[in-house]
């Protein structure tokens, strides 16, 4: 008997979105931090991250890709 996998991988497939974000100020230095929520079948959660945190990742993704 064959399964289908489809809606189980649908449900465990992460959903990424940025609903807003929000100028800080820290010692005179301004940075924005954004919301982002993410959603993995019925859970759902906010994580803040500021941008260099998002450039790190997207930095550290290229280089796995290219290395690979």
């Amino acid at each position: 008997m064959q399964r289908d996998y489809t809606m189980d991988y649908k449900e465990s497939c992460p959903s990424v979105s940025i609903p807003s974000s929000d100028e800080h100020r820290e010692k005179k230095k301004r940075f924005t931090v954004y919301k982002v929520l993410v959603s993995v079948g019925r859970s759902e959660w906010f994580v803040f991250r500021r941008y260099a945190e998002f450039d790190k990742l997207y930095n550290s993704v290229r280089d796995y890709i290219v290395s690979v």
